[in-house]
């Protein structure tokens, strides 16, 4: 999930208080942060679809152990 939402190079496309570097295209970052929600959109919908045909308490067991028990053997 975390790839949904990479904004590449951040860092050097906005200034410290969220605005838009001089020199980037406003068109181009708004279009590509609309790809990205709706991305997250349907991927949120499609979750809670399978959830209500597939209990994932029942698939996947509850964690309730320390974090690193969430680890590759």
């Amino acid at each position: 999930m975390k790839i949904l939402v990479f904004l590449p190079k951040a860092q050097d496309v906005f200034n410290e208080d969220g605005s838009l570097q001089t020199d980037e295209d406003q068109i181009t970052w708004f279009d590509y942060f609309s790809r990205t929600f709706n991305r997250l959109i349907w991927w949120g919908e499609a979750t809670k679809e399978h959830r209500s045909l597939v209990d994932p308490h029942n698939m996947i067991k509850d964690f309730k152990a320390t974090p690193s028990g969430r680890n590759a053997p």
